[in-house]
Formats: C-alpha cells, sequence, structure tokens
C-alpha cells in the first residue's frame, strides 16, 4: 500500500530506482542484458522513425517492462505516456511479439492503432466492428511481413468475445505477449459500476505467464485509487516501478464560474467569442456535457445566436453517432473546420488535439478526477496558453434542513447571493465580510457543516473542496493535496486560476495578497513574462503586489508570545521617554486587547492598520502616534524569525545534506558489494556450465562406443545367423529323400560369361528357378551384402536371349556345394534347389556377371519322374566356350573332372 506521508515522493523514487537497478543486474547476471545498449537502441529507434528523443522516465518505464517489471505511471495529459508502450516494439528482438493494450473507447483504440502504425510498428484496433473470421486470422498469423506487434482492445472484447478469448489463451499467443497495459487505468474505479469488466481484469491477469508485465497509466490517480487499481490487476506495490509526475498543466488556467441552473446556456455566451468576431480567430473550444440529448440542445442554442455563415463551426459528439460520423467530427474538428465542438465524456479521453484554447465543463461532473480529464484536452501543444472553465449551478452551493418529509424546506440563501449581496451594500453601509456576519455557515466541507443543514445537490468531495476554494488559496494546491502529486517545479506560463487573479466565484477579504502560489524550489520574486523578447525567451519580471515580502497572514505560537511580550516592554519605554511625569500607565498607552490584535496580525503598512481598527471592534487612539513605531518593532521581529528559520533550515539543509551523502556512499558500497556478488555467482554459474558441458562430452563419448559396440556385436551375430541359415538349407538339401517320393530331376545351370564397364551399368541376374529359389535369392542377397534386391532384377532366361551363343551347359550327377574365394570374387554355386550367384570384381574396375538358367541336356529330356538315372551329358558348342569354361575353372581351381 503506498505510504502518506508527505514526504513519500522521494522514497518512493528511491524505491522505484532500487527495484529497476536489481532487474537489471539480475538480468545481467542470467542473460548478459546490457542496459545501455538497450536504451540506445530504443531511442535511436524512435528518433529515426518519429524524429523526437524519448525522455529517461520513458526509457525506464519501457526499460522495466523489458524486464519483467509491473508499472504504475502517473503523468499529465499530453505528457507522453503512450510513448512507453512504442519503445519496447522497436527493438530488433522483438519484432515477433505483440503487446495487448486495454483501451476504454472504440475512438481511442483506432486513433492510437493509427498514430503507432504510422512509426512503423504493425497494430491494430480490434473491437465488435473489426472483429471477425479475417480479423482472426491477423492475428493468428506469424508471418515476418504480416504479424501485428499492438493490439488494442476494451475489457468487454478480452473477456466475453469467444474467438478473441480463445486466441489470447492460445500457447502460440501467451508465448508471444511482450506485456499487458491499461490505458486511462483511473476508470476501474470510476467506470466499474456500469462496465463490470473492468473489475474482471484479475482474470486477464490469472491467464498470463508470471513473467509477462502489467503497465497501468493515467492521468488522474489518487493514493486511493492506486490502492484498488494494483488490487484490481494483482500489481505488487512493493515490487512494481511506481513513477508519478503529477498531472499539472502550467499551460492552463483554471476558472470556476456560477451559473442559474442546469440550463442556464446563456451562460456560455460568457465565456465564448463575440458573435461578431470572425470564426478565422475564434479559439479552438471543447464543450463537455454530462447528457446525450443536451449535446444537441446546446449545439442548437449556439447556432441560433451566431449568424447562419458560421453555424457550421459549431457541431456535437456523442456516442450514439456512428463511428464513420464522430471520427468525421473528430478530423474536422482537428483541422479547424469546427471551432466549438460539444461533447459528452467520449471527446474526453485519448483525443490528441495539440491546438484546443479552451475547455468548458458545463454542470458538475462527476469527480476531480474526471473534470482534470476535460482540462487536458486543452494545450497539449505547451506553446498554448489554454484555459479551463467550470460552470456550477447555484444549488452546489445552497443548504437545506434534513427532513424525512418528501418535499424538503429550503433552509438558508446561497452563500454566493448573500456574499454578492454584502458587496452590493459594502459601498453604502460598510460592515466587515467575515463568515460569522453571513445567515448561515457556507462554503465549509462535509464533515464541519451543521447537523441541522445538508447540501442541496451532491458534489464529490475532491471536487467540492477544488469548486469551492477562497483566496490566498490556489486551484492548483487544492488539485495537487487531492491527487497526493509531488511539488511542481515549474511556475505557469499564463494566468495561474481566478483565485490568484482575483476573479474567484467567492468574495475575499481586502487584506489577502492576490498572487498565484509557485513551488518551494522556485523564487517568488519573479515570474516570467508573457510576451517573449527578441530571442524567443520569457524574461523575468517582478511582481508588483510584493510577493516576497509577504508570509503567514497570522503570527502564532512562541513567536505570538514574544511580540506580546516585545509590545509590552516597548510601552513600558515609551511611557518612561515620553510620559515619565504623566499620569499615564503602560495599560492606558495599549490595552491587553489591542497588544494581542496587534501581534496577531501582521500589518503590512499603517493605512492598513488603520483601515483595520476601523472595521474592528477594537480602537486605539494613539494609532497614528505610536502605530508606525509598533509596526517597525513588529517587522525587526519578524525578521529575527525569519533569519533564525533560515538558519535552521540551513542547518537543516546541511545535515540532510550530510546523510544524503552517508546514504550516498553506502549505496555505493552496497552496489559495489552486489557488483561483486553478481560476478562471483556469474562465475559460478560459468564454471557449473563448463563442468555441466565436460559431463556431456563424457557421456556423449561413452554412448558413442557403446554404440559402436553393440554395432560390432549386430554384426557378428549377423554373421552367424547368416552362416547358420545357409548350413540349414544345405543340410536339407543334402538329407535324404522322403520315402515313396520319385527322384528330382537335376536342374542344369547356364553360366552365361558377359564383361560390361561398371560405369555405364549395373550388373543384373537373370534366374529361370522355382519360387523357393527366387526367394532364397533375394534372402541370400540381402543377408551376404553382395547384391541388394533393389539391385537385382529378376527375369527369366529363354533361348532367344542375345546371350544364347554363349551358353556353357554343365551338368552334375549329385548334390554339389562349393564355395570359391579368390580375391575378392565370392562365388556360391548350387545345384538342384540351390542357386549359384557370382559376381567377379577385376583389378581393372569390370564386373563379370554370370546369368543362370534351368536348361536340361538332350539326353534328360526324355527321362521320366521314377527315373534313377539322373547324370545327363555335357554339350559344348565352340571352342571359345570350352575356353571359357577353361578358364573359369583354372581361376576356381576347380578340376573339370570334380565337376563332370
Amino acid at each position: 500500500m503506498p505510504p502518506d506521508d508527505e514526504g513519500r515522493h522521494p522514497a518512493l523514487r528511491q524505491r522505484s530506482a532500487g527495484v529497476l537497478e536489481d532487474a537489471r543486474l539480475w538480468a545481467a547476471t542470467e542473460y548478459g542484458y546490457d542496459s545501455v545498449r538497450v536504451r540506445a537502441t530504443m531511442n535511436n529507434a524512435l528518433k529515426t522513425r518519429a524524429n523526437y528523443n524519448a525522455h529517461t522516465w520513458q526509457l525506464d518505464v519501457a526499460e522495466a517492462l523489458l524486464l519483467h517489471v509491473d508499472c504504475l505511471v502517473i503523468a499529465g495529459t499530453g505528457s507522453g505516456k503512450t510513448t512507453p508502450f512504442l519503445l519496447p516494439l522497436l527493438l530488433p528482438e522483438n519484432k515477433d511479439k505483440f503487446a495487448l493494450i486495454i483501451s476504454p473507447l472504440l475512438s481511442l483504440q483506432a486513433e492510437q492503432a493509427e498514430k503507432i502504425n504510422c512509426v512503423g510498428v504493425r497494430s491494430v484496433a480490434v473491437n465488435n466492428e473489426t472483429m471477425g473470421n479475417e480479423m482472426l486470422k491477423r492475428l493468428k498469423s506469424t508471418s515476418p511481413d504480416a504479424v501485428l506487434q499492438a493490439i488494442f482492445a476494451g475489457p468487454e472484447m478480452i473477456m466475453e468475445n469467444e474467438g478473441f478469448n480463445a486466441w489470447i489463451r492460445s500457447k502460440a499467443a501467451l508465448e508471444r505477449v511482450l506485456f499487458v497495459a491499461v490505458d486511462e487505468a483511473h476508470l476501474i474505479r470510476l467506470w466499474a459500476r456500469f462496465r463490470p469488466h473492468y473489475e474482471l481484469l484479475a482474470r486477464l491477469r490469472s491467464h498470463l505467464p508470471t513473467h509477462i508485465p502489467i503497465l497501468a497509466t493515467s492521468a488522474t490517480i489518487t493514493p486511493l485509487a492506486e490502492v484498488e487499481i494494483c488490487s484490481t490487476l494483482e500489481i505488487d506495490y512493493a515490487k512494481a516501478f511506481y513513477l508519478n509526475l503529477g498531472n499539472d498543466r502550467p499551460n492552463i488556467a483554471e476558472h470556476v464560474r456560477i451559473i442559474d441552473s442546469a440550463t442556464n446556456y446563456d451562460a456560455l455566451l460568457s465565456v465564448l467569442p463575440d458573435p461578431s468576431t470572425p470564426a478565422r480567430h475564434w479559439p479552438k473550444t471543447q464543450i463537455f456535457i454530462t447528457e446525450v440529448l443536451d449535446t444537441q440542445d446546446v449545439c442548437a442554442f449556439l447556432r441560433s445566436k451566431y449568424p447562419a455563415a458560421v453555424q457550421a463551426k459549431i457541431d456535437y459528439l456523442h456516442s450514439h453517432r456512428a463511428l464513420s460520423a464522430r471520427r468525421r467530427r473528430i478530423r474536422r474538428f482537428r483541422r479547424g473546420s469546427i471551432k466549438i465542438l460539444v461533447c459528452t465524456d467520449i471527446g474526453a479521453m485519448g483525443q490528441d488535439i495539440p491546438d484546443i484554447s479552451q475547455v468548458i465543463r458545463f454542470g458538475a461532473p462527476e469527480s476531480l478526477e474526471v473534470l482534470k480529464q476535460y482540462f487536458g484536452r486543452a494545450g497539449r501543444d505547451l506553446s498554448v496558453l489554454a484555459d479551463g472553465h467550470l460552470l456550477l449551478e447555484r444549488s452546489c452551493f445552497q443548504t437545506q434542513k434534513k427532513s424525512t418529509r418528501k418535499k424538503q424546506k429550503t433552509a438558508a440563501a446561497t452563500a454566493v447571493d448573500a456574499a454578492q449581496a454584502l458587496l452590493a451594500t459594502t459601498a453604502t453601509a460598510p460592515a466587515p465580510m467575515l463568515p460569522d456576519n453571513l445567515p448561515f455557515p457556507v462554503l465549509l466541507p462535509e464533515d464541519q457543516l451543521p447537523a441541522h443543514l445538508d447540501w442541496r445537490k451532491k458534489l464529490d468531495p475532491g471536487l467540492r473542496l477544488y469548486a469551492s476554494a477562497q483566496s490566498p488559496s490556489c486551484k492548483r494546491d487544492v488539485s495537487d493535496g487531492y491527487f497526493g502529486n509531488p511539488p511542481r517545479t515549474t511556475v505557469p506560463t499564463g494566468e495561474c486560476c481566478d483565485l490568484c487573479s482575483g476573479n474567484g466565484p467567492f468574495p475575499v477579504q481586502l487584506d489577502q495578497p492576490m498572487h498565484p502560489t509557485t513551488p518551494p524550489s522556485v523564487s517568488s520574486v519573479s515570474t516570467p513574462a508573457s510576451t517573449p523578447n527578441q530571442h524567443g525567451k520569457r524574461p523575468l519580471i517582478n511582481r508588483p503586489d510584493g510577493a516576497d515580502n509577504t508570509g503567514p497572514k497570522f503570527r502564532t505560537g512562541v513567536h505570538l508570545a514574544n511580540c506580546k511580550a516585545a509590545i509590552e516592554r516597548w510601552s513600558y519605554r515609551v511611557i518612561k521617554r515620553d510620559h515619565e511625569d504623566g499620569p499615564f500607565t503602560a495599560d492606558m498607552l495599549v490595552s491587553s486587547t489591542v497588544v494581542t490584535y496587534l501581534a496577531h496580525n501582521r500589518f503590512q503598512s499603517l493605512d492598513e492598520l488603520c483601515a483595520a481598527l476601523e472595521h474592528s471592534t477594537r480602537s486605539w487612539g494613539l494609532v497614528k502616534r505610536y502605530g508606525r513605531e509598533v509596526l517597525q518593532l513588529l517587522a525587526c521581529l519578524d525578521a529575527d524569525l525569519e533569519a533564525q528559520r533560515r538558519n535552521a533550515a540551513r542547518e537543516k539543509e546541511e545535515e540532510r545534506r550530510q546523510r544524503e551523502e552517508e546514504r550516498a556512499a553506502v549505496r555505493a558500497a552496497e552496489a559495489e558489494q552486489r557488483r561483486i556478488q553478481s560476478e562471483a555467482v556469474f562465475a559460478l554459474r560459468r564454471q557449473a556450465a563448463e563442468a555441466r558441458r565436460a559431463e556431456a562430452e563424457r557421456v556423449r563419448v561413452e554412448k558413442a562406443e557403446r554404440l559402436l559396440a553393440r554395432q560390432k556385436e549386430r554384426d557378428r551375430a549377423r554373421g552367424e545367423k547368416q552362416q547358420k541359415l545357409i548350413h540349414e538349407f544345405i543340410g536339407k538339401l543334402n538329407g535324404p529323400r522322403k520315402a515313396g517320393k520319385a527322384p528330382r530331376v537335376p536342374l542344369l545351370f547356364c553360366c552365361v560369361v558377359h564383361c560390361f564397364d561398371f560405369i555405364h551399368s549395373r550388373p543384373r541376374v537373370f534366374l529361370n528357378t522355382s519360387p523357393t529359389i527366387h526367394s532364397y535369392l533375394r534372402l541370400r542377397a540381402k543377408l551376404a551384402g553382395i547384391i541388394t534386391p533393389t539391385v537385382c532384377r529378376l527375369h527369366r532366361w529363354t533361348p532367344t536371349s542375345p546371350f544364347h551363343s554363349q551358353v556353357i551347359y554343365l551338368s552334375h550327377s549329385a548334390l554339389l556345394y562349393h564355395t570359391l574365394l579368390y580375391h575378392s570374387i565370392i562365388i556360391h554355386i548350387m545345384t538342384v534347389q540351390l542357386f549359384m550367384l557370382c559376381t567377379l570384381v577385376l583389378p581393372y574396375n569390370r564386373y563379370i556377371v554370370f546369368y543362370y538358367s534351368t536348361i536340361s541336356s538332350p539326353e534328360s529330356s526324355s527321362l521320366r519322374s521314377d527315373s534313377s538315372d539322373c547324370s545327363p551329358g555335357v554339350v559344348y558348342r565352340s571352342s571359345v566356350l570350352r575356353s571359357y569354361v577353361r578358364l573359369f575353372f583354372h581361376v576356381s581351381n576347380i578340376s573339370p573332372e570334380t565337376i563332370l
């Protein structure tokens, strides 16, 4: 919860700086984050795309979002709260990320999306008018040329729309969310009763990953509203980045005027240009009204008061008009085609029109926060001196008796009527203008209002305090106290407010100085002039009212007692000096009542003292003779007190400076200690990472060795299995035939020798065998790895083959199996049910392929199935083939007699 003491702002700034610095150190340790580089990159990108540099506080907020820190930012309207939305999206590493920005109004969403699109960041406004299948495709698109980086939507769209809700909860969307921003965050408190989805934003936080930060921004957040906003958005106040720049606008003069009733439209004419003034000289004016229909009534009334030629310069705007019509009015108002725009709250947020010179709120707004939003539309260009007018009904300051009857009776007149009546009779019958002389207590806070009275018209307490403030107060001081703003560092560039200029709605005492209050850090002796000099600067001028000599109005406490004692001592000295022999006493010279009166009030001159005594019940006959002397005595005491206070302030400042130096030294030591600790942690993590890499390398090597050993074991098992299959097949072929079975006719293998170049062709094998031989050929070729089935093409051989002339007929009377190994030659010769696959790899890179066929000899063609003679003969067709056979037997180291 935020602290409530007056010195909370320095403490909050220091805490926020510590939060940001801790986040930087953590990020630098974890993944090498470089704060200087990131800030320079964002600022350069903004300068390149938008042609202006970012403020330091804008870079701080953007950096906090990049470091996953929640942020709460309070800054005046037009100060650049939207820039922190944009800066993180300008980094190259975030080009595939997007920011979800919750904005209250459709027109505001469209305007902000268009503004961000102008700087090269793809953005879109998602609402009921734009949502559809095409919009869902754009949201889901991950194409580098179409991916969205900024998505503006209202709370209803996020919480209610099924398509958008399903998309934002999807894993793909959550992985791309960079941060969530809530613009105009004060509406969480103000609009929750009729837009309950603002209170449901906590559900959105529960669906987001914990590292995604939330940014809440507004110009009008009170300390109480800060608590509600942080509670709704689940922002940990102690761990968030808090920034309060205040919402004071030094170029806007604030005024309060009293009107007779809520329909007294004539009162608007007093603050609007004269109908005879040319329209080009009209100040651009925005009039805010609560009710929708009243905007049309006011617009019609104003048009009736101005000539027909300029009536088009006056228009109205409210939420019931179509979106296109609203956008058209805003464009015309921005260009200057419309000079006076009457609108409802729809024109009070986010409309960035820099040259509005006057804002008028007709009627009581909901609260002081809303009024500040209205006034914030004016003078967004700091070079424009603007005015903000609040026109309040007279009933806001009237009281009435509290009664249980339905019809309550008015108990008293208004404070304004009483004050005006007193002013009217002042010239003829002077009377003291004190609150005690009024018919009833007026302009009191609600907690000080008598129990039997009540206000006729209810107002927000902060608004009532602001509207009923009297000089020497200042409306800026009242507003700063209500919102908890930090001390102001700039003086008003033009008129301050109606109280400081002496034009307030209520009468003031004549002895009160009328000058604007200034921040403590700025000298009150001078203020900027309204006219720039030849160098474009506004020189400082001295105040004509002697503001440097003004101090507290009354003397109190110890100083009052000292002044009374000094006057009494002075009276004794005067009696001894001037009336030593006379009958006068000190009490006769100046009575105790007059002593208290003189000591209590700070009179600046003898004439002021005389005038005050004339209007008072007290009298002092010797005022003309001794009044100046008494005032000089009191002035000397005041000067001594002021000197003591300055010395005390100087000593206090010196003590504060020493404390700050000590704190700075402690912070520097702590920062150095944190740096050393972070470096040590970084070194330990680096060592741990190296150890993990070494361990991973050792595990990888061991795994590779195991895989190699396993591969060798598989190869050995495959070889054993291959030999086992061959032996089982041969055993099956050599086994005794079954009883009652006729002997099989032996198969004759035809070996055709053919040589060809390996580069131009692949080896082919032609077989004409039984299905068993075919299946086994595939199995054997796969096991042996000689010729894979994909390379081995099986064909049936016919006598019409082109190799018919090169056929060699071999025969055998029994089972034969032999394996020949010669250099890289692998030959398998099988008869009967066995096949023979021979591939000869010669040293000159040529393949010799043997083609096989089951061809019987002429002698065996007439054998019967039950014949016991199975010895067909051999036929040699030519001497060339005979030479091939001999060569084959020679290289195979087999004699023909063994086969034949």
